[in-house]
């Protein structure tokens, strides 16, 4: 039997088989893109055959980087297998550890305790990239301490006139609700990018201060084009005010200035410029003009490159229920759960219920409250309460409904006297009161809480609502004629949808309320709704 004899090779023949194998992987994760997970592996796998020497050298601790790099945001637990076996890991790393665990679902706590960890190095220095991804998961997390610390070492570190830095300092503040630190750090800084209007007036429409968040484009406008994130806060901005039917902002102004300006870069062509608007004004229409935004959907369907998604149904079928299409509202029911595949929302079912609940198919509304896969929130027990009490038939229900929506409150509202001018409030509401008498207004109890009063206690309890309050306090603060805003999170009532409408033409003034379903418009007398909502 003949026998082989293996000899090792010369130590310097061994050394350049490594250096060869190093210089390969080298090219490939410096050239490449993107690599898989598996070749990543077999990649490590080449690193670890070098010897101890290559090991520990400065060019394989820029390959891990890479390797990093590439898994940081498919495996978490293998990127950090990785770090482990890293003998002297320098700040691109960690920053590459820490933004790892901040773009995670489950583990963004502890991109603040990696961001601890380097900072005990002596040898290491946050840099302008480690901050945005120690923010970014502190404002995931509303974890405001957290991120006072981190702006802290932001100052201290000398990075407090970066625009990159400071642009991740509003959205922190913004997401925990400081709107006004928010707004210092923009107004402090040195030196603004369009990522910094689109940031802070992404946060001001986030929240809620829309007039706000429309002033500042306008003043961004001469200094930088706007690009897709202004165009969305823009609109959303706009349906949040109802402001494209106002002076403020028209929408075929913006339609045209969309279309034109796709040349920089967040549309690509014309025709996906109009397809960007048309998807945002499904939402946008339904909220004002029920039936126009059901034909700008059937319009575009066939051509349209975007496919429409959930918030997209939610818009089209509040506007099937502003204009009680039954079967329309049916049909584009099962064409988003059939033809798309969207599961349904809670919004969604709430739509269909109030819809069907509100045009007499009550048995029908419940039956789908019975198959819903969720429990049925006080929103769609008031749409089956609304609708039972004005059908006879079904007054043992209401009683069943108002008992669950009672129990879902714990409490009634004995109205708000927290404002310092509750006193001026209310004196003042029963001015307007007696003008609308004057006018002909005439109390609608049939909403009235379901309690044993008589009318007067029930028209106590209607002067408490919300509305009514915040209408009177619209008036005593702004210049006569001044168009008043309105937002609530629940459905206005019979009533004071009759008392607004009145309201609107005895003081001559403009008011706009959105609540739970659409937006409202009360001009002289009469609502943008026609009645119906």
């Amino acid at each position: 039997m003949a026998t082989v004899l293996v000899t090792a090779p010369p130590p310097e023949l061994s050394t350049v088989t490594h250096q060869h194998h190093h210089h390969r992987v080298f090219n490939i994760l410096t050239q490449s893109t993107t690599v898989s997970i598996p070749h990543l592996k077999q990649i490590h796998a080449q690193i670890l055959r070098t010897g101890p020497a290559i090991h520990h050298s400065p060019e394989t601790v820029f390959l891990y980087s890479r390797l990093m790099h590439f898994s940081s945001l498919r495996d978490l637990i293998y990127t950090l297998q990785l770090f482990n076996q890293i003998p002297f890991p320098n700040t691109f790393i960690y920053n590459t550890l820490i933004r790892a665990h901040a773009h995670s679902k489950d583990h963004k706590k502890q991109a603040f305790l990696l961001f601890q960890e380097l900072l005990k190095q002596e040898s290491l220095l946050p840099d302008k990239h480690t901050f945005p991804f120690v923010l970014k998961a502190c404002a995931y997390l509303f974890a405001l301490s957290e991120g006072k610390q981190t702006h802290a070492h932001v100052l201290k570190h000398g990075f407090g006139s970066d625009v990159y830095v400071n642009n991740s300092l509003i959205h922190f503040y913004a997401s925990c609700g400081h709107s006004e630190s928010a707004r210092k750090m923009f107004d402090k800084m040195p030196e603004r990018s369009l990522v910094s209007w689109n940031v802070i007036i992404d946060a001001l429409v986030q929240m809620g201060e829309f007039d706000e968040a429309l002033r500042m484009f306008v003043e961004m406008k001469p200094s930088f084009e706007p690009d897709g994130y202004t165009v969305q806060s823009v609109i959303d901005a706009c349906a949040g005010l109802g402001a494209l039917s106002l002076e403020l902002f028209d929408r075929d102004v913006l339609q045209m200035w969309v279309v034109e300006n796709c040349s920089t870069g967040f549309s690509g062509n014309e025709q996906t410029g109009c397809e960007f608007v048309e998807r945002y004004d499904i939402r946008i229409s339904s909220a004002w003009r029920g039936r126009e935004g059901i034909q700008t959907f059937r319009s575009n369907d066939q051509r349209r490159k975007i496919p429409p998604n959930s918030i997209t149904f939610v818009g089209i079928l509040s506007a099937c229920n502003h204009r009680g299409l039954v079967e329309e509202g049916r049909r584009y029911f099962d064409i988003m759960v059939n033809e798309y595949k969207i599961e349904p929302v809670l919004q969604h079912y709430g739509c269909l219920i109030d819809l069907m609940a509100r045009n007499g198919q009550i048995n029908e509304a419940l039956d789908i409250v019975s198959r819903m896969p969720m429990k049925p929130d006080d929103v769609i027990w008031r749409s089956l309460l609304d609708a039972s009490c004005r059908q006879s038939e079904f007054l043992d229900l209401s009683e069943k409904m108002a008992r669950q929506i009672m129990a879902g409150e714990g409490r009634a509202s004995s109205g708000d006297t927290t404002h310092p001018q509750t006193k001026e409030i209310y004196q003042f509401l029963d001015v307007i009161e007696e003008r609308l008498k004057l006018a002909g207004f005439v109390q609608d109890f049939s909403q009235a809480p379901l309690v044993d009063e008589a009318d007067d206690g029930k028209g106590q309890s209607l002067k408490l609502h919300s509305e009514r309050l915040a209408i009177a306090f619209g008036l005593l603060n702004s210049k006569p004629g001044a168009p008043i805003r309105v937002f609530k999170n629940l459905r206005i009532c019979k009533d004071c949808h009759n008392f607004t409408k009145f309201i609107s033409k005895v003081f001559s003034v403009e008011i706009v309320m959105r609540d739970r379903l659409r937006f409202h418009c009360f001009r002289n007398g009469s609502c943008s709704c026609m009645d119906f909502w």
